[in-house]
């Protein structure tokens, strides 16, 4: 039998290198679904959280995934803040803050072919080339260029002046060694 995701938030506070780490559980998730694979993406003492997808088990006893385009910022991690929805879901995208403010997330599953991936297993495509920018002082979304690649359950970093994603999967089930490096319009 399946077993739920958690909505619980953790943090590991790593300011004091003298200090004993240890995990704490943070303020609870306002969200009403579980999540796994959510971009997720700290911005100062801001927690950027959103999409993902949430697993359910339909009447046979079959589990699927349900995607989410909902989107939360916990604010200085002690309250949790809506903010508008993702255009589309952005499961497993990679994230980061760009430091001035923004959200860039590149990529992502944003689920259309969900129910047809053990069909195409290598005729797959590959998961969305659009990289998606969340401003936090303006509260909104916008698109930015294209990807060359997507990869999906991955990180990114900011590396000499370009976004890096190292790794990750191009297609379900596939994973890669490619390594993108790329500069933003924005």
């Amino acid at each position: 039998e399946p077993k739920d995701v958690s909505r619980k938030i953790w943090s590991l506070d790593l300011s004091d290198p003298s200090a004993s780490h240890a995990w704490k559980e943070g303020p609870a998730s306002p969200w009403q679904h579980a999540r796994i694979l959510p971009v997720a993406a700290a911005c100062g003492n801001d927690l950027f959280v959103a999409s993902g997808a949430d697993l359910v088990v339909d009447q046979k006893g079959a589990q699927h995934r349900l995607y989410l385009k909902d989107a939360w910022l916990l604010e200085g991690g002690t309250v949790w803040k809506r903010l508008p929805d993702s255009p589309a879901p952005i499961v497993g995208a990679p994230s980061i803050c760009d430091g001035r403010g923004s959200v860039v997330v590149f990529g992502g599953d944003d689920g259309r072919l969900a129910e047809q991936i053990p069909a195409l297993n290598d005729r797959h495509p590959g998961f969305s080339l659009t990289t998606l920018i969340f401003n936090l002082n303006e509260s909104r979304w916008s698109a930015d260029s294209a990807l060359p690649l997507s990869l999906v359950t991955t990180g990114a970093a900011l590396w000499d002046g370009q976004y890096v994603i190292a790794g990750g999967e191009p297609k379900p089930g596939h994973r890669s060694d490619f390594v993108i490096g790329y500069a933003l319009a924005h």
